[in-house]
């Protein structure tokens, strides 16, 4: 009866999520019947730069690349 699913997550610079399967857990949430609001915690690992704006583009990076997984199994028929 989760009203709300926090999703964190934590991605490498080339796109890819290591630690584990986001999609898969996902998945396993929705399969369970899971329809409410899905938040997003996410980073950036391994950020080069020590420029804030740097940072910033690399956090904002991270929050779409943690989006479009949510997208991609919300929207899977």
């Amino acid at each position: 009866y989760a009203k709300g699913v926090s999703v964190k997550a934590r991605w490498q610079p080339d796109g890819t999520h290591p630690p584990y399967d986001l999609e898969k857990l996902l998945n396993i949430s929705k399969d369970g019947g899971y329809s409410g609001f899905w938040g997003i915690e996410s980073s950036m690992a391994d950020v080069d730069s020590k420029n804030p704006e740097d940072i910033k583009q690399a956090e904002w990076q991270a929050v779409k690349y943690t989006r479009d997984v949510i997208r991609k199994v919300i929207l899977k028929s």
